[in-house]
């Protein structure tokens, strides 16, 4: 049977009209008469049977698919190194931030001697910064 528009293709593929035509771009065998993305579309009912029984439609997008699974694939383990790697950095600004923070108690702590053990301001020598003629 010879059918003449999207609408009785796709109804015959049991899919809307978009689906159909975005199916014609990966091989669905549908004729235009005329050339032209605009101009009608006729197929044969049963070319279009053996084209979705063969599998010509699910092998192009198993194609497709796999395609996708692999890239899938090597996404999540490069998020599951950058995870490692982001685990790693923690660890080790942690440990930076530790030592910086026991850094700063010693040197405030020295600062607190030092300036417990100072003899009084009158005890303290001043620099000559003036001149005396």
């Amino acid at each position: 049977m010879v059918l003449t528009s999207w609408k009785a293709i796709a109804s015959h593929l049991r899919c809307s009209v978009r689906s159909a035509q975005r199916w014609e771009r990966v091989g669905l065998p549908v004729h235009r008469p005329f050339a032209g993305r605009r101009s009608y579309v006729t197929a044969d009912s049963e070319t279009l049977d053996w084209w979705l029984r063969n599998g010509v439609f699910l092998r192009t997008n198993a194609v497709d698919r796999q395609t996708d699974l692999q890239r899938a694939r090597e996404l999540r383990e490069e998020v599951r190194s950058a995870r490692v790697a982001l685990r790693n950095t923690r660890v080790a600004f942690r440990e930076t931030m530790d030592s910086l923070r026991n850094s700063i108690a010693v040197l405030q702590n020295q600062y607190r001697t030092e300036v417990t053990t100072l003899p009084p301001k009158s005890v303290i020598p001043r620099p000559n910064s003036e001149v005396n003629f």
